[in-house]
Formats: structure tokens, sequence, C-alpha cells
């Protein structure tokens, strides 16, 4: 599944919903579709939110999903983002990459906690989401277009627990 795209919250629902039909139709069984319906959703929050143009703006995200074998997916998310926006991106994935499986869980523990006491429900949450739902570490490459431009793509890998080979 290939989409080059502006992108707003119609399309991205569109495009997670082309996302759920795909896995239905290779007979995916719903938890397992679960998992990569909600990478997803979380690799277009922040592609949305990230992305270098004003609210007025239509923002432009190219997406991928591909099918590396019947038991693993790939997501490929890009579009382009201001320099200082895209470094500060890539410290906070830096930092969850360096965490363990169980500093993961205890970061998205302490994040709840806080996103409850400072009423910003889900405040941080994506990146420990995807990094917690992915078997490999997510993978961000930045490639400067102007000095104050970058291009950020986010790919990252996911494995189904459970298949239909049918």
């Amino acid at each position: 599944m290939y989409n080059d795209t502006n992108l707003d919250y119609d399309r991205a629902s569109d495009l997670l919903g082309q996302v759920w039909m795909v896995l239905e139709s290779k007979k995916i069984e719903i938890p397992d579709i679960k998992i990569v319906y909600s990478v997803a959703s979380e690799l277009l929050e922040n592609v949305y939110k990230y992305s270098n143009f004003n609210e007025e703006e239509k923002k432009h995200v190219l997406f991928e999903m591909l099918e590396i074998n019947s038991k693993e997916y790939k997501i490929k998310v890009s579009n382009p983002v201001a320099k200082d926006k895209a470094l500060q991106l890539k410290e906070k994935i830096d930092f969850v990459k360096s965490l363990s499986k169980v500093g993961l869980k205890k970061l998205y523990q302490y994040e709840i906690v806080r996103s409850k006491k400072n009423d910003h429900p889900g405040a941080g949450l994506g990146l420990i989401i995807i990094a917690r739902k992915t078997i490999e570490p997510i993978l961000l490459e930045l490639l400067p277009i102007s000095e104050s431009l970058t291009i950020v793509t986010i790919t990252v890998k996911i494995s189904l627990k459970k298949y239909d080979k049918n």
C-alpha cells in the first residue's frame, strides 16, 4: 500500500481505513490488525504534528505499508519538517530507542500518570507506543533539503503474533 498525499485528519482516517481493509483481506486476525493500525495511527499523528506547515496549508506526507512476509509488515512515513523540529524528534526517538522493553513500559506508565495530572491526555505517548509494538528499533532518516527544512522518514517493522496462511 502506497500513498503520496496531502494530509488532514479526514485523509488520515481514510488511510487508516485502507490499512484495516488490506490486512482484513489477507485474513489477518483482529488483534494483529489493531497492532498495525495503532502503529500506523501514531506514525500519521507524528507526521501531522511535526510537519512544517501552518494549519491553513496542506500537509504533504508519503505513507507506505509493505508486507515483508505473511507475519511481518513495514510501515514508512515521510514528510517535510523544520530543521529544529526534526532535531527535536530525533532526540525523542533516540531516547525511546535507548530504553529496554521494561524501560519503555515504565516510561509509558509514567507518561500516563503525568498526562492525567497535567490534564493532557495521551501527551508524549505516541513514540513509546510505536517502540513497544515494533520488533526493531524505530529507524529515523533525516534528509536536509534546505537550510531550514528536512525530510523526515520514519520506518518501523511490525511482527504479527497470529496469522492465517489462507
